[in-house]
């Protein structure tokens, strides 16, 4: 009895305790923000942001600094600032190492013209919200590496999704906007049929996986004039591109990955243009053999979100 009565006292302790604390004694959490949602704004930039953001919910941005939080004051009575700065680099295991390096605009008439590429050409093309990316952000170059480097298009992350060549829009030729286009759309749709659409995706990677090499797949490597005669070009593979972040010369090249070959070929279906497709390509048996097989996916794919 006399332990149950300490029990119970111990409660109640704990309970008046716990009230003596007062509101003014908590602090925020600051975890409550969404840096991604968009207000309207007069600015004619800005407001059209908005607009594109009203009606798809996605974010567009023009700077990589998309918002900032006072979180108090330092021991020294400074404010504690803290600053949202996206990404395109980030994931689960993100180490720091920089592989993906791109320059700003600051010309707000070249940024209306990214606004409204990225609202009429790339938007349409993304059936359902699941295929959006948490953000667009527009940038004018933009240089992807690993053991070397190049200019690139476009870059898929977490995060974001980097939209370049932004200053070269307003003199760019419908063929090189359409190609543009269809790039940013290719990555994004290409990244969810390999993480959703994996059975659907076997007969077309099986090519690479188990009909070209009997031995085995032939994704993500090193041809070389050693060991397979036939290796220039790539496309005698499957492949429309090789790996452009790896060491290549005319003696030694590195396929591109899984998802980087299924991103190439969604680019090419949504270019619909066959003609040209098997024109080009009308010496490369795999190549041809691979595209009908994407054909497939993605009309499948699009019956199902209409």
């Amino acid at each position: 009895m006399k332990a149950k009565i300490l029990f119970l006292g111990y409660i109640c302790g704990i309970f008046l305790f716990g009230s003596c604390y007062k509101e003014s004694d908590l602090s925020p959490s600051y975890f409550d923000q969404n840096w991604y949602i968009l207000e309207d704004s007069d600015d004619p930039l800005d407001h059209l942001r908005y607009e594109v953001y009203k009606e798809s919910g996605v974010p567009i941005f023009y700077k990589d600094t998309i918002g900032s939080q006072n979180r108090g004051m330092d021991v020294f009575g400074e404010p504690i600032m803290y600053y949202e700065v996206i990404n395109p680099e980030y994931n689960m295991i993100y180490i720091g190492v920089k592989k993906v390096v791109y320059e700003l605009s600051d010309d707000r008439d070249d940024l209306m013209l990214g606004v409204k590429f990225i609202q009429a050409r790339i938007l349409p093309e993304l059936l359902s919200p699941v295929l959006y990316p948490r953000c667009f952000l527009l940038v004018n170059d933009l240089t992807l590496s690993n053991a070397t480097k190049y200019e690139a298009n476009c870059f898929r992350g977490t995060m974001t999704t980097l939209v370049s060549h932004v200053k070269e829009l307003k003199n760019m030729e419908e063929s090189g906007l359409h190609r543009l286009a269809m790039e940013v759309v290719g990555e994004q749709i290409g990244a969810y049929l390999v993480d959703s659409c994996k059975i659907e995706l076997e007969p077309f990677l099986n090519v690479c996986r188990k009909e070209v090499n009997p031995n085995g797949s032939i994704y993500s490597f090193r041809l070389t004039l050693a060991t397979t005669p036939k290796m220039a070009p790539v496309e005698n593979y499957g492949f429309l591109s090789f790996d452009r972040r790896e060491t290549n010369n005319v003696n030694t090249c590195q396929t591109v990955s899984e998802l980087r070959d299924v991103m190439d070929y969604v680019t090419e279906v949504y270019m619909n243009d066959d003609a040209a497709f098997k024109e080009k390509y009308k010496d490369y048996p795999y190549v041809l053999r691979k595209y009908d097989l994407m054909k497939k996916v993605v009309a499948d794919m699009k019956a199902r979100f209409k």
